[in-house]
């Protein structure tokens, strides 16, 4: 018991801010704050040619993965909504000039 009542004023005093020199919650938020910063600077810090790569990489890999999901999907929705084949062939055929299309502004 003795150590128990002993630990329970300390943790009082911690929560109540009475460490650190009494530290006011914008004081505590600015900490907290730059320490975010710390934690984001990873990526701002790289050149801004390699964050270009990385998002166009990126946009890159989510395209083929539509791509993928959408010739295995065409077979459900083929015989969900009654699509004959060559009806099935014009989707795929409009997402893929869709997707060409999309490639030239940038």
């Amino acid at each position: 018991m003795r150590a128990r009542s002993a630990a329970r004023p300390r943790a009082n005093a911690r929560l109540s801010g009475a460490t650190k020199g009494n530290r006011s919650p914008a004081k505590r938020v600015g900490a907290l704050q730059a320490r975010t910063r710390e934690v984001e600077s990873w990526w701002e810090g790289l050149p801004a040619r390699y964050r270009i790569v990385g998002a166009t990489s990126l946009a890159f890999v989510i395209c083929n993965m539509d791509k993928v999901n959408m010739s295995v999907a065409i077979l459900p929705m083929a015989s969900e909504y009654g699509w004959s084949a060559g009806t099935a062939g014009i989707i795929q055929s409009s997402f893929f000039w869709g997707y060409a299309v999309s490639q030239l502004p940038g």
